[in-house]
């Protein structure tokens, strides 16, 4: 085939996680690659919390045209920043193997989340961090945050914050894991569906292409998002939802899931184990909605 064009955002680690796509091919004998930058509606517009512009899909909007027009033939994507829904003509073809999926706590002046005295502010404009962060402390207050990684590190000082909450698997890739303060472990955070996987989207049509991309596809990930993409569908899940949904899958095949979900007011804890994806989707789902 001819070049194989990588269409990716333009932020450090966007771009990081396009090298890791880029190596993966080559493992599997692509040759000629190149990575184009595209621009996104996300990215332009940084002092808007997601929710109030649109979504965590402005993140993917124009990649996703660029695939529909043939200007690229794979969008790299952070699974979490993708919709559970996909265009017509598009499809998520490939993920890679799963980086630690967990949230970090990163302060300048405190060692552990317990420290933090009665309205310490923490920063983060995620609705399903907000939620876990005010069931497990109350007191904690919340203001928003956005930008990218390195930007966000930046405002933690300069804006006075008590602390902040990134995912870890995106300090990993950026060789940045030295200013996590603590792990929040799944016990206490669940992650977002698909954080830490990076995804491959690509035309259905694109027989080729999708043939390369089932190479280098992940399967235990594949399966573990499978589940956790399929509570979102079930519950219509957006970047509205507050909901932490996480899989992880044993060595005799079967999966375990733990969901958060904040409704109507309330917020409901779920989990649940089985073999089937679909099946165990559907339960969890079920459970969060009660």
């Amino acid at each position: 085939m001819g070049c194989l064009r990588l269409g990716t955002r333009g932020s450090p680690l966007a771009l990081k996680q396009a090298e890791i796509a880029r190596k993966q091919l080559a493992a599997v004998g692509v040759e000629r690659m190149e990575t184009i930058i595209i621009t996104t509606t996300g990215d332009r517009i940084v002092d808007k919390p997601l929710y109030d512009i649109g979504g965590k899909g402005l993140f993917a909007k124009e990649l996703q045209q660029a695939l529909l027009e043939e200007k690229i033939d794979i969008a790299v994507h952070s699974l979490k920043d993708m919709e559970w829904h996909f265009p017509a003509g598009l499809q998520l073809t490939a993920v890679l193997e799963r980086e630690d999926p967990r949230d970090c706590f990163i302060s300048l002046n405190h060692s552990h989340y317990h420290d933090l005295p009665p309205n310490s502010v923490i920063g983060t404009c995620s609705p399903r961090r907000v939620s876990q962060l005010h069931y497990r402390l109350p007191t904690v207050l919340t203001i928003p945050l956005r930008g990218n990684v390195q930007t966000r590190l930046q405002r933690l000082e300069e804006m006075g914050l008590d602390g902040i909450i990134l995912a870890v698997a995106g300090l990993k890739r950026l060789d940045l894991t030295h200013r996590i303060t603590m792990y929040l472990e799944p016990e206490f955070m669940i992650p977002s569906a698909g954080q830490g996987v990076i995804a491959l989207e690509s035309r259905i049509n694109d027989h080729q292409t999708n043939e390369i991309l089932r190479q280098i596809n992940h399967p235990p990930t594949w399966e573990c998002i499978t589940a956790e993409k399929a509570v979102l569908a079930h519950i219509n899940g957006s970047c509205h939802t507050a909901i932490g949904v996480y899989a992880q899958r044993s060595d005799d095949g079967i999966l375990f899931m733990r969901a958060v979900l904040e409704y109507d007011g309330r917020v409901r804890l779920a989990s649940g184990e089985g073999a089937d994806p679909y099946e165990l989707a559907n339960q969890v789902a079920r459970s969060l909605l009660t």
